[in-house]
C-alpha cells in the first residue's frame, strides 16, 4: 500500500512535469494541498521535505516551496535516484515536526518571561529536573547541579577537551575508528590523542591497562553501545573490567550515550548507571533520538569538574537557546518523548532486522557484514587488500553514498578496509533494495579488481 506522503509527492512531481507548476512558481500551501488531498499537514511537510532532499523543490524561509529551477530541472535531480546510506540523521518520517511545534508554542506561553532574556549558562532549569526524573528509568541518578544543558553533543565534547582537569594528564584515549566529530576537535586544538583499536569483541582490556598505567590519560572517550561508525557494543563484563581500570589508575571516563533512547535490551546499562565511582562524565543528547536541529544535549560531571565545565562553557556562549530547552522539557515531561521513543526503538529494530537478512550475502563474497540489534550503523569489511575507499569512490559514481572511514581513524590507525553503512534515514521498503544493489556492485567491482590484478601479473610473467 502506497504511503500517503508518497500519494503528495506524486502529484507535486506531476503537476512540475506538466507544466502546471512552472520553474520557480510557488507550490501550494501545506495547509490548502492538505485540505485538497484529505491528508494531515504533518504528511504534507514530510512530502516536501522529501522532495526539497530529492532536489525536485527548494525553500525560502517565511515564504514557502518553489519548483526547482531551470538550472536544476526536475528531470535530472528525479531521475538520479541516489542511494543514501551515509547520512546520520532519522528518517523524515519519524521527525515529530507537529508535536514539537506545539510545545514550542506552549513553551511561549508558560515560560514567555525567562524565554528571552539571558539564561543561566549551566541549563533550563525545568529541563534539568526534568531529564533527572526521566533518566532514573535508566537506573542514572544524579543531582540538578551536576547537570548542564550544552548545544549538542559537539560542544560537551569541546569543553571537556579544552578544560583542565584534576588528575594533570594531557592525552586523550579514544577507541579505534571513532565519532570523527571529537577527532575534529582533537586536531583543530592539537590535542594529543592516543588510540585503542576496538572491534567486534571489544578491545584489549591488557593493552588498556597499560596505556592507563603509563599513558597520562586525561581521559577515555568512548561509546559503549551501537557505537559510531560501528555500531558495536561492549559486554557487560567488558564493562565492568574498564571500570575497575579507569579507577585504579585515575582515569576519568567519558561515556557517549548518544543512541541510549533506542536501546531494547533493558539489561544493558550504560557505564554510568554501573558505577559508583565519580570519575564518570555522562554524556547524551536528543539529536538522533528526536530532531537533529534541536541542539541539546545534558553532561553529568563530577563536583571537582561542574565549576571549570560552566566557566569554558560560558567562553563559547553566555547561555544556550532557552527556548528549544524548554520545549523539550514540555515534550518530555508530557509523556510525548516516551511515545515517540517506542516508535522509533520498534522502528530502527526493524530496520536492523531486515538489514540482517543481507549478512550471509556479504559473507559469500568474502565480507564480514556486523549488524547490531538496533541503532543507526551496521559496519562492512573487506579483506585486506581491498581499498574501501576507493571503493566508496566507485559506489558513489553509481549513486550509492557511503561514509568513508578514513576520517574517524587517528592516521596510524587507519585500515582501509571497511566501510559504515547507515539506512536511519531510509525508509524500510527501501532498505532491500539498496542493500541489494550495494552488494552486487561491490561484487562486480571485486571481480574486476581480481581479473585486472591477474591479467596485469600474466603480462608481467610473460
Amino acid at each position: 500500500m502506497e504511503n500517503r506522503y508518497d500519494v503528495v509527492k506524486k502529484v507535486i512531481i506531476q503537476q512540475i512535469e506538466s507544466g502546471r507548476l512552472k520553474p520557480g512558481s510557488k507550490l501550494p500551501s501545506i495547509r490548502k494541498l492538505a485540505e485538497e488531498l484529505k491528508v494531515c499537514n504533518a504528511t504534507v511537510i514530510h512530502a516536501y521535505k522529501k522532495l526539497e532532499q530529492e532536489n525536485i523543490i527548494y525553500s525560502v524561509a517565511k515564504s514557502g516551496y518553489y519548483a526547482m529551477k531551470p538550472n536544476n530541472t526536475v528531470g535530472k535531480a528525479y531521475c538520479l535516484q541516489i542511494t543514501e546510506l551515509s547520512r546520520a540523521v532519522p528518517a523524515p518520517n519519524l521527525l515529530p515536526y507537529v508535536e514539537f511545534k506545539s510545545c514550542l508554542e506552549q513553551a511561549i506561553d508558560s515560560y514567555k518571561e525567562s524565554l528571552f532574556t539571558y539564561s543561566n549558562p549551566q541549563g533550563f532549569e525545568a529541563l534539568r529536573n526534568t531529564l533527572i526524573r526521566y533518566y532514573r528509568q535508566d537506573q542514572i541518578f544524579t543531582q540538578e547541579q551536576n547537570m548542564v544543558i550544552t548545544a549538542g553533543a559537539y560542544q560537551a565534547l569541546f569543553i571537556l577537551a579544552k578544560m583542565p582537569f584534576p588528575n594533570g594528564s594531557p592525552h586523550i584515549l579514544v577507541e579505534q575508528p571513532t565519532y570523527s566529530g571529537m577527532l575534529r576537535i582533537l586536531n583543530l586544538e592539537r590535542i594529543s590523542a592516543i588510540g585503542i583499536e576496538r572491534d567486534r569483541q571489544g578491545i584489549d582490556l591488557d593493552k588498556l591497562e597499560t596505556i592507563f598505567r603509563g599513558g597520562n590519560i586525561k581521559f577515555f572517550y568512548l561509546m559503549p553501545r551501537f557505537q559510531n561508525p560501528t555500531g558495536f557494543t561492549y559486554g557487560r563484563e567488558q564493562k565492568e573490567s574498564i571500570l575497575k581500570l579507569a579507577a585504579k589508575y585515575n582515569v576519568y571516563i567519558v561515556e557517549d550515550d548518544y543512541l541510549a533512547d533506542l536501546e531494547t535490551n533493558t539489561r544493558n546499562d550504560s557505564l554510568f548507571a554501573m558505577s559508583q565511582a565519580s570519575n564518570i562524565i555522562y554524556l547524551r543528547s536528543f539529536s538522533k533520538s528526536l530532531l537533529p536541529g534541536i541542539r541539546v544535549a545534558s553532561v553529568i560531571l563530577p563536583d571537582l569538574l561542574v565549576n571549570d565545565f560552566v566557566k569554558h562553557k560560558m567562553l563559547c556562549d553566555i547561555g544556550n537557546s532557552t527556548m528549544n530547552q524548554a520545549a523539550l522539557q514540555l515534550f518530555i515531561s508530557s509523556g510525548m518523548f516516551e511515545k515517540h521513543s517506542k516508535c522509533i526503538r520498534k522502528e530502527y529494530e526493524s530496520k536492523m532486522d531486515e538489514m540482517k537478512l543481507y549478512t550471509e550475502a556479504a559473507s559469500r563474497l568474502g565480507l564480514t557484514f556486523s549488524v547490531p540489534h538496533t541503532g543507526f550503523f551496521s559496519y562492512l569489511e573487506f579483506p585486506k587488500n581491498v581499498s574501501s575507499n576507493k571503493l566508496a569512490g566507485l559506489l558513489k559514481s553509481n549513486n550509492i553514498h557511503l561514509a568513508r572511514t578514513e576520517e574517524m581513524f587517528i592516521p596510524c590507525f587507519f585500515k582501509d578496509n571497511a566501510l559504515r553503512i547507515s539506512v536511519c534515514s531510509l525508509e524500510k521498503n527501501a532498505i532491500a533494495p539498496s542493500m541489494a544493489l550495494t552488494l552486487e556492485l561491490i561484487e562486480k567491482t571485486m571481480k574486476s579488481a581480481v581479473q585486472s590484478t591477474a591479467r596485469h601479473e600474466e603480462i608481467l610473467i610473460q
